[in-house]
């Protein structure tokens, strides 16, 4: 480090240091490579080294865009339906229903789920916490329609939770420059060389349902998971009398050996307390002079 230092160098790199310098970020390079591809396809070989200043061309095989190499991401909001400020949702039609859209830019394509349509395909998408989803199949063309405008896009079926539909990175690459305001929210593009504005619902919190409504979601198999709150009112008056004697014996039963002992041995500390206050071997009390008034001053202000 003093030899460095007399020569004027960067403790973190080999150039020379100066007032205001930053260094050079490192490049770092990451080959992925796909498990499900065929094995006619060439492997680079790692073992040989090479300049840094080049890299080795990549295989044709590996920039091949075909679905089996196609990097598949889904955000967990699109995952497990959580409400998020950042995105937005609307209302849009197709087949004669009405379906919830997730616009999301943190999902790499375009998904449905599969209770909609039915699947043609199977394979696995991985989601944004690491877990990975097995995709039942893929529709190349859905017609939609959001708010009065057309569309025509792929889909993926897969069995997300939250939002019917979800519209990613892929439906957002057509529609070139677009305008987003979170506040209203609206999304504001050209389509078909004309200015289209879409109204989402700034709803962010779960709305109730209604009886008939829950029902309708149970018959088309909507809903995640059903979870239910209630109250238990615990009462404290002979509750530690509540097991019967053969209850008792049957719990000591189920007891190790090791643990009896040690139970057997400290009845009393186990023991089941009967009236208040406890016993203990020392009590402790604050005497008082007899016929003294009541102490009327303030904490820590005693003269």
């Amino acid at each position: 480090m003093q030899a460095r230092g007399a020569k004027g160098f960067c403790f973190n790199c080999d150039e020379q240091f100066f007032l205001g310098r930053k260094c050079q970020p490192k490049l770092f390079l990451l080959l992925l490579d796909d498990d499900n591809s065929s094995d006619g396809n060439p492997s680079l070989d790692l073992s040989t080294s090479m300049p840094t200043d080049t890299l080795p061309p990549l295989p044709t095989s590996l920039l091949d865009p075909t679905p089996s190499t196609v990097h598949f991401h889904l955000s967990t909001e699109a995952d497990s339906g959580s409400l998020s400020s950042h995105k937005f949702r609307f209302q849009a039609s197709a087949f004669g229903n009405k379906f919830s859209v997730l616009v999301d830019s943190s999902s790499s394509h375009n998904v449905m789920q599969p209770r909609i349509a039915s699947p043609i395909a199977s394979f696995s998408i991985m989601v944004g916490n690491g877990a990975f989803l097995h995709c039942s199949g893929v529709c190349s063309l859905v017609r939609i329609c959001l708010q009065g405008h057309s569309f025509s896009l792929p889909f993926f079926f897969l069995p997300i939770q939250g939002a019917d539909l979800v519209l990613g990175v892929q439906w957002l690459q057509t529609l070139g420059l677009f305008l987003s305001n979170f506040s209203v929210p609206s999304m504001q593009f050209y389509h078909h060389r004309a200015l289209t504005t879409l109204h989402g619902t700034n709803s962010e919190y779960p709305l109730p349902a209604t009886y008939h409504q829950l029902l309708r979601l149970v018959s088309t198999d909507a809903v995640a998971t059903y979870l239910a709150i209630s109250i238990h009112h615990v009462s404290f008056q002979g509750e530690c009398n509540s097991l019967s004697p053969s209850e008792e014996i049957q719990l000591l039963s189920n007891i190790p050996s090791d643990l009896h002992a040690l139970l057997a041995h400290f009845a009393h500390v186990f023991s089941i307390p009967h009236n208040l206050p406890l016993f203990c071997p020392h009590h402790h009390h604050i005497h008082l002079i007899p016929g003294s008034n009541p102490v009327n001053v303030c904490p820590y202000h005693y003269p």
